[in-house]
């Protein structure tokens, strides 16, 4: 393990990290924007890493509505999330493998 060997601790980000997400919050974004008739232009590509919230802000949502959207959008893609919808990055199978041998490894 190299320079793992003497790191006891290991913390992971899931989003970007560990999963494929993009896909996935690109289809609860577009799930709540169609149930919510929107019609303007959503290009998620141009928004990738903005918090929710902010999204629907910029657009043109007021904050109470905007706020219940982003509430709307995670469950949505929690939703997605538990029905297996999201791709695992290829290196994550094989590292924790690896972590597995030599670490005890806890996932919450």
């Amino acid at each position: 393990m190299g320079c793992l060997d003497k790191k006891e601790f290991f913390i992971f980000d899931m989003d970007g990290t560990l999963i494929d997400s993009s896909a996935t919050h690109l289809k609860a974004f577009e799930k709540v924007l169609d149930r919510n008739e929107f019609k303007g232009v959503f290009d998620y590509e141009s928004l990738k890493g903005v918090k929710t919230l902010d999204i629907f802000l910029k657009l043109g949502f007021l904050d109470k509505r905007a706020r219940d959207l982003t509430t709307q959008k995670q469950q949505e893609y929690r939703n997605y999330l538990e029905s297996g919808h999201v791709k695992i990055f290829d290196h994550v199978i094989d590292l924790f493998a690896m972590l597995k041998k030599n670490k005890k490894i806890l996932l919450n």
